[in-house]
């Protein structure tokens, strides 16, 4: 999925999209990715864990990549286990359901695991 850049918007705007069910999966997206880059840090983290919870196949392929971003922006560790579990767990689906998105799942996982050894948790 191709996104936008993300847009300067408050956090009441994005709860809004997140919480509207007729929001698509692009709406959605770019609503985490504008968390990640103009929310608060943790609860930037909570938005992006939340959303790959309960997201479909085709959208945690991005908020995989979403979540790259968000620990190497914030230089941060916050709920990267959790983020790293949820990653793993979806790999383990992915070679079956969508085998094209295996390699970008994968990276993903490096990219987690990276964060955790330079940011400092182990």
């Amino acid at each position: 999925m191709i996104y936008e850049g993300p847009r300067d918007m408050t956090d009441q705007e994005i709860e809004a999209v997140l919480s509207d069910s007729a929001a698509g999966a692009r709406r959605r997206i770019e609503a985490v990715l504008s968390a990640i880059y103009y929310g608060e840090c943790e609860w930037a983290g909570d938005i992006l864990i939340k959303e790959f919870s309960r997201a479909d196949e085709d959208e945690r392929i991005s908020l995989c990549i979403l979540s790259g971003t968000y620990y190497l922006m914030r230089k941060t560790t916050y709920r990267i286990r959790e983020s790293l579990a949820l990653a793993k767990a979806f790999h383990k689906t992915v070679n079956k359901q969508i085998p094209y998105a295996e390699g970008t799942v994968q990276d993903c996982i490096e990219e987690l695991e990276h964060c955790m050894k330079i940011f400092g948790k182990k």
